[in-house]
């Protein structure tokens, strides 16, 4: 069978502006909390999008469809045999009557019996979350960073970007699940590169950065450390829709007081004297540009002991101590929403 997944990846950096307008109503759970995913292979085709948990497949279709009728026929039948069902709307529908396309896919989702279980890729399905109405439309979240957001060593629901998405639910906003790029590694150059990589599109109703702890760990310069963090924190902003406010800070944990970095024999007070100076200087950058700053180093100082087994990355339980150091903050940016 043909793998079709560098042709997927590459056709999401290319998007047709039908594509992006629709995909910024549909993304992270943000209609009616269900999870879409855009450019999806499923078995020989490549859908525009789909949402797994109804088996249902949207395409938007410009003026050269209309010399294919014959495959679309085709294609449309192969998805229902698999279980799918398809909608398909022009691309001037997507963009001039956005209401009346949401509108047609929530009847869909309402109204049509369970579907029969589809094909889908292992891993997929809905996320509504219970909490809020079928009719909520979900803010959005973006998670930069490294090990530390992805939650090196803890499952997923451990993750402080994940807990602090699930405390806010708890208190009634309608904040999704995180979309979260983050890689156990990354330094600030390398989260750029995968930004790249990624094409994310604004506008974010939440954007979180917490990177820096291994430019430290190989010794790269704080002025280094300045100019890159600053170009990031650009990006984040951008990717908020050029809203400051909505751009969110973590500092940088100090791993000079775990285990792993007692025994590897590294000077454990320099590490504290080079993480506050990394802190300081994306503290400076952060106020500057207006975003949000959360201070949780001193967590990590003050409870040494809450790691995961690898005795270097927090447990889910430290992470429980950073969520709740920047709830307040969380809390007051998406007020102003």
């Amino acid at each position: 069978m043909t793998n079709n997944i560098p042709h997927a990846k590459a056709l999401r950096t290319r998007q047709t502006p039908a594509e992006q307008h629709l995909w910024y109503h549909l993304r992270a759970h943000r209609f009616l909390g269900l999870k879409f995913k855009r450019q999806k292979p499923i078995g020989p085709y490549i859908v525009d999008f789909v949402c797994m948990g109804h088996a249902l497949v949207i395409e938007l279709d410009g003026s050269q469809h209309g010399d294919q009728i014959a495959y679309d026929r085709e294609r449309d039948a192969w998805l229902a045999s698999q279980g799918f069902t398809v909608l398909r709307f022009w691309n001037h529908e997507a963009l001039d009557q956005t209401d009346s396309v949401l509108e047609r896919i929530r009847q869909f989702v309402e109204t049509a019996p369970s579907p029969p279980t589809p094909l889908p890729q292992a891993g997929e399905g809905s996320q509504a979350h219970p909490s809020l109405s079928t009719h909520t439309m979900m803010l959005t979240w973006l998670a930069l960073g490294d090990s530390y957001t992805i939650g090196e060593g803890v499952p997923a629901e451990g993750r402080w970007p994940v807990q602090l998405a699930a405390a806010l639910r708890g208190e009634g906003v309608p904040l999704a699940d995180p979309e979260i790029l983050a890689t156990t590694g990354w330094t600030t150059d390398e989260l750029s590169a995968a930004m790249d990589a990624a094409g994310y599109a604004p506008p974010w109703d939440l954007v979180s950065l917490l990177i820096g702890v291994n430019n430290q760990y190989r010794g790269r310069s704080v002025d280094d450390y300045r100019d890159e963090f600053r170009r990031l924190l650009q990006r984040a902003i951008a990717l908020a829709g050029a809203r400051a406010g909505c751009v969110l800070v973590l500092s940088i944990p100090d791993w000079g007081v775990t285990p792993f970095a007692r025994d590897s024999g590294r000077d454990t007070a320099r590490i504290a004297a080079e993480l506050d100076a990394y802190n300081a200087t994306a503290r400076a950058e952060t106020l500057r540009f207006g975003a949000h700053w959360v201070d949780i180093t001193p967590i990590s100082r003050a409870h040494p002991a809450l790691l995961a087994d690898d005795a270097l990355h927090p447990a889910a339980a430290q992470y429980t101590l950073w969520m709740e150091a920047a709830l307040p903050t969380a809390r007051a940016m998406l007020a102003k929403r």
